[in-house]
């Protein structure tokens, strides 16, 4: 597909323009004839390696989305118009990527596109947000969508927030160790051994030994080893893009001891988030669990979403069909579904399960912190330790050689 700038004529008889996407100019001719527009000017727009570029780089942060959808929802229920909505949004905002994708949606819906497809077409937006906007376009109620998709996004921002926070310090530990002990032992340690040896050092202790051998290797070998430390992340990146890479990397999140409950937790706050939402805008509940599938993050959730599918169209309930696969979906959200289908909402109890298990998140978060930062500090305190002690123990060595050659 190109894009293509044009100007038109309307039916009453005024002017507008806009982008729009299609096959070919005959294919935009006719795709603008469809919206009741008759074109007098239509021109492809250049895709140059740097508009490329920069159409691909920075995706939209989960501020710019609850910035974006709050602000079209506090306008739209006031009863402005979507696109002096959108021109408010894209004046007022101080974030330069957001405002860039909302001049983009405000030239599609000006052009005629209804803001969901619109929101497909910028390739800014996930699969859930488009669906949402898509039911909610059909059936009236936008502004209450936009809400929702708020509420939503910023819970989740709240969550990741919290467990970046949580990692921050640990993080800084395991770095300050790595650069101290590489000061140590690629500095330190050969000029003060170095000298020691030059005194008239005859007998170097075993650790000692250990620790001149490390620090030969890495004067010797260290860039070749940052090449290759850089080179293996590569590649392993590389592999977890990969169908089978990922599944195992999503399986291993799951199942790790430390960051297991954490990762199933906010995996679950997506799903049951997302499924809320869509179902209680309208999409289809087989729709709804197959999109939610893909918004959890995670494969193993998104396989067993499938699988739920499944079920439900062989004939079991939400409830029945979750329970089957109780290695990814807890008692809370059979409990959940439970509710809804006695209470024909589905909506409002995956909401609750979600709430419940992002303050669990949060909590977790926090505690995993306070486990992983005592350890670090005592690796931390080991391993500058063992380089300091094998500094200090030729020292005394020496020391009593000197003493006894007296």
């Amino acid at each position: 597909m190109k894009r293509y700038r044009y100007e038109a004529l309307t039916a009453d008889g005024g002017t507008t323009s806009g982008e729009i996407q299609a096959a070919g100019e005959l294919d935009a001719l006719e795709k603008l004839s469809a919206r009741g527009l008759e074109p007098f000017e239509i021109r492809p727009i250049a895709n140059s390696l740097f508009e490329g570029i920069k159409r691909r780089s920075g995706p939209l942060r989960l501020v710019d989305y609850v910035e974006l959808y709050r602000g079209l929802a506090q306008m739209v229920s006031a009863g402005a118009p979507l696109l002096e909505a959108l021109e408010t949004i894209e004046e007022s905002t101080e974030r330069p990527q957001l405002a860039a994708v909302v001049r983009e949606l405000h030239d599609l819906v000006r052009g005629g596109t209804k803001l969901a497809e619109a929101m497909r077409m910028t390739g800014k937006f996930p699969e859930a947000h488009i669906a949402t906007v898509t039911a909610a376009e059909e059936s009236g109620k936008l502004d209450k969508a936009l809400y929702s998709m708020a509420t939503a996004v910023d819970q989740l921002k709240d969550l990741y927030a919290k467990v970046k926070e949580a990692m921050t310090y640990p993080l800084l530990i395991l770095a300050l160790t790595v650069g101290i002990s590489y000061y140590l032992l690629t500095r330190l340690v050969p000029k003060i051994l170095g000298q020691f040896m030059e005194i008239g050092l005859q007998q170097v202790p075993g650790p000692t030994k250990v620790t001149m051998a490390v620090a030969d290797f890495l004067n010797r070998y260290g860039l070749i080893l940052v090449v290759l430390i850089v080179g293996l992340i590569y590649l392993f990146g590389v592999w977890a893009r990969t169908p089978q890479g990922r599944r195992t990397l999503d399986a291993f999140k799951l199942k790790a001891k430390l960051i297991g409950p954490i990762t199933k937790k906010i995996a679950l706050v997506q799903f049951g988030q997302t499924l809320g939402f869509l179902y209680e805008h309208g999409v289809s509940l087989n729709e709804a669990l197959s999109i939610a599938g893909k918004a959890s993050g995670n494969v193993l959730v998104e396989e067993a979403a499938e699988r739920v599918r499944a079920r439900l169209e062989a004939g079991m309930t939400l409830s029945e069909a979750l329970a089957d696969d109780k290695e990814i979906f807890t008692p809370k959200f059979v409990a959940a579904a439970r509710i809804g289908e006695r209470s024909a909402n589905l909506a409002d109890p995956f909401y609750a399960a979600a709430r419940n298990y992002n303050q669990d998140a949060m909590l977790q978060a926090g505690g995993l912190s306070k486990v992983l930062e005592p350890i670090l500090l005592v690796f931390l305190a080991v391993i500058v330790g063992a380089i300091m002690l094998s500094i200090f123990l030729p020292m005394y060595d020496l020391m009593d050689q000197l003493r006894q050659t007296r």
